[in-house]
Order: C-alpha cells, then structure tokens, then sequence
C-alpha cells in the first residue's frame, strides 16, 4: 500500500492551485482581447487560417486607400475641368457679343481686354494642383505643365507688312492667311485701339509628359485617375487652310514635314537621305524602317498599320510646291509626340530638330496645326483687339468645339469615378466578409469565457478550501 504523505498532498495541491491561476489568466486574457488564440500552439490550424484573412484583409484595405485616392484625385480634376467649362462659357458669350455688327471696333477691343483676363486664368486652372501635385502634368506631378510665355506688342501702326512678318510682336502663326486685314469695318485710317508695349500672353507650352497615373482597384488591374494636359487643352477645330494648302482633317493637331526635295513617294528613301536604318517613334510607338528598302509610301503604310494613333497621308502641292510631303494627322485630338530613336529619319523629313524633347522638338519648317484652348482664347483676344468680326465668328466654332471636347473629357472622367465607386462597394462587402471569418476564427464568446471564468474560480475557492482541511500541520507547529 503507498504510503501517501504530507509533501506529497502538498505537491497535488500546489499542481491544482498553479492550474487553476493558468487557466484563470488564460480566460482573463480571452476577456480582455476578445481573442481565444494567444500562442501558435492553442491551435496551429486556426493560427494558420487567421494568418491568411489577415493578409486578404490588408489586401483590400489597401485597395480601398488606392480607390480612395484615386476618387480624390478625379474629385479634383473634374472641378477644375467644370471651371475651364465655365471659362469657355464665358468666352463664348463675349464673342457672341463682339460678333454682332452693331458694335463699332473699340466696343470689341473693350471686350478683347475681358478674354485676355479670362486667358490668364485659363493658364492658372490648368495648373491647378491637388495635394501639392500638378493635375494636369501626367506622372511629372512635381512640374508646372503649362508655362506662359509673354510678349510686347507693337500695336497696329503697320498693316500693310508682308503677312510673314511679325504683327503685335506675335509670331507670324497668329496672323493667319485667311484674316481679312482689310475689312471694311477697320480702314487702315481708324486710330489704332491696341496698347502699344503692353506685356501679354503670346504663347502657352506644355512641360509635363503623356503618361497616367495608375491606381490598382483589384488583382492584377489598374485604372488611369488623371487626365492628361496635353490631351484635355488640345481640341478640334473647323477646317483650315492654316496657309499650307490643305485643309485639317476633323480639325485634329496634323503636322506636315517641312523638307519639299522627295519628288517621288514611291523611290526609296535612300535617295534623298542616304542609306540607313533606325527607329522611330509616334506617341511612344516604336516604328523600323530602312531607307533603301522604304519609300514615302511605305513610311505612311507602316505609320497607319501601327497603334500610334496617327493617319498619315501623302499631300502635294504644299504652300505651291511640287513636290511630296508627309502629313501625320492625330486621330484624336492630342498632340503628336515624335522623337527619333537610333537613327534621324524625323529630323531627316523636317519633323523634328535637334536639339529639343517632344513636344518641344517640332521643326521650325514643320506645319503644325495643333489648336489648344490657349490658342483659342489668344485668336479671340486678337481678332477682338483688331476689331475682325468675321474672325470672331470662326472661333465661336472653335468654342463649341472646344467645350464639346471638354465635355468628352468629363464623361470619361465621370465613368470611371462610377466604375471605382461600384468597386469600391464591392471591396467593402468583401472586407466585412473577411472580417467576420477572421473574428470567428480567432475571436471568443464573451459570455462564454465568462462563464468559465465564474467556473474557474469556484474551482479554486473549493481546492483553496480543501487543502487547508487536508494538509495537516508539521513538527514545527507544535514547537
């Protein structure tokens, strides 16, 4: 028979007493944190499935701050778009007003001094920035996308220059062919309206890039949440001669090489440029070609064949030559971006020069028809300083056009704030699901625990009870 003595019952009760405070903090933990797991080992498989629906979790919290920005982002971009709108509005308004022939040229010239105000402010909106970033600048948020280049003008003292003179000290591109200068509402005997040596805005280029800013709002799929400038201030226009001979079709940006040697589309190119091969490049698009297999022809096949976004045609009879020139026609209304890359066939066709970065790099000798709403509201500002209401007119056209185009921009940005809207309520309901499965899986049930608790503590009253009646004294107690 065992002989069960008193460090032995000392032994089981302290084993009782020191199980009874283990399990009692594991439950007051479980209280407190609302949790049932504390170590991977209370239960390795729910540890495991935890770990995972914490990480789909992250996920789609994730997603949602992307959607979340990109929502901002085209938040901003579609106010600022709403306030070029209403610039144009106006705008148009005015010219309506200086188009009616009851008003004498210094009534117009009056109402030119309101649409050079607007022009100015149309060059501060489309810098407009959000957060400290360049909207309208494509991923080149850090820089300022249109810079505004000034001019003296030199009045209307001389009307009877050479139209390829400068007038107002513009460059000969505002004064196109088509103006009438000597309408009969403005003899060359009338006192001259414009302020002489008065600093004005006489061109706006663009400096940021053609890229967009990608946000990802699912697995593997991103969406562009900015509009980019050179895209959104470059518009359609009626169709002009712009003193070249041709006419724009669609009235989107072409350009017309400037050389006039080629007097054969179907020679090889070798015979004008030399032998040589290399690549090109048309709104990113990386075209080959070889000038003693290639023709003019076959340059115009494989810009058509290719995704640049670019008709190209062969024209003659450009500015009253013989000869055969390239014309690239946007089939949108962006500008073109053009850049010789391993070889100089562009710089070779007067396309582009060196040196310069595009949009930058278009060839003096080029024609480049791109109409930005700048340019717009320039052509309107002069056309009303110069008292031309015929000009005034065509840009009414120009105007619709323009705020038609911006409209588009709008939709487009309108359906994607809806498609990141409906997503983002899709993520949601799938981050509540995640959520729930992660709190089953590791959460506890209050009442439960408890319970437990209240049991657990009962337990130890009753051993704490009977180990004081069991353990009897020792030999000291008695000395």
């Amino acid at each position: 028979m065992l002989r069960v003595t008193n460090n032995i019952l000392t032994s089981a009760f302290l084993d009782s007493i020191s199980n009874n405070y283990n399990k009692m903090s594991e439950l007051n933990y479980q209280i407190m944190s609302g949790k049932r797991l504390r170590y991977p080992s209370d239960d390795p498989l729910a540890v495991r499935d935890s770990m995972r629906q914490k990480t789909r979790i992250g996920r789609v919290e994730q997603l949602q701050k992307n959607i979340a920005d990109g929502l901002d982002w085209m938040g901003a971009t579609d106010s600022t778009l709403a306030g070029v709108t209403d610039l144009l509005h106006r705008v148009r308004e005015l010219s309506v007003q200086a188009a009616t022939d009851t008003l004498t040229s210094h009534d117009r010239y009056k109402i030119g001094l309101e649409v050079n105000e607007l022009l100015e402010e149309m060059v501060q909106l489309s810098n407009s920035q959000f957060k400290g970033k360049f909207i309208f600048a494509g991923t080149d948020t850090t820089t300022k996308p249109f810079q505004a280049g000034l001019g003296k003008d030199n009045g209307l003292e001389d009307l009877t220059r050479p139209m390829s003179a400068p007038l107002f000290g513009y460059p000969s591109r505002q004064i196109p062919g088509y103006y009438n200068l000597h309408d009969p509402e403005n003899p060359l005997s009338d006192p001259v309206l414009y302020g002489v040596n008065t600093d004005n805005i006489t061109g706006v280029t663009y400096h940021g890039d053609t890229n967009s800013i990608l946000r990802e709002i699912e697995e593997s799929y991103k969406v562009a949440i900015n509009a980019v400038g050179s895209d959104v201030f470059t518009i359609p226009h009626h169709l002009r001669s712009k003193d070249c001979g041709i006419e724009i079709p669609g009235g989107n940006p072409s350009l017309v090489m400037g050389d006039s040697s080629i007097t054969s589309p179907t020679m090889t190119l070798d015979a004008y440029y030399g032998a040589g091969s290399g690549i090109f490049r048309i709104n990113g698009v990386e075209i080959f070609y070889d000038t003693t297999k290639d023709t003019l022809e076959d340059l115009m096949e494989k810009i058509n064949s290719s995704e640049a976004g670019v008709q190209a045609t062969i024209s003659e009879n450009i500015n009253g030559s013989d000869k055969d020139f390239l014309v690239m026609t946007s089939e949108h209304p962006s500008m073109i971006w053009l850049e010789d890359f391993g070889g100089e066939i562009l710089k070779g066709l007067e396309f582009t020069e060196v040196p310069g970065t595009s949009p930058h790099n278009i060839h003096e000798n080029a024609i480049d028809s791109t109409e930005t709403i700048f340019s717009l509201l320039m052509d309107v500002r002069d056309n009303m300083f110069m008292g031309f209401r015929g000009g005034i007119e065509n840009d009414i056209v120009d105007i619709d056009a323009a705020m038609e185009h911006l409209l588009e921009h709008r939709a487009m940005l309108g359906a994607r704030i809806n498609r990141l809207e409906m997503r983002n309520e899709v993520l949601e309901d799938n981050r509540i699901q995640e959520e729930d499965l992660y709190t089953r899986t590791v959460g506890v049930q209050i009442e439960e625990a408890i319970m437990n608790l209240k049991n657990q503590e009962t337990m130890y009253q009753a051993t704490m009870a009977i180990g004081a009646r069991v353990i009897q004294g020792g030999l000291l107690d008695f000395l």
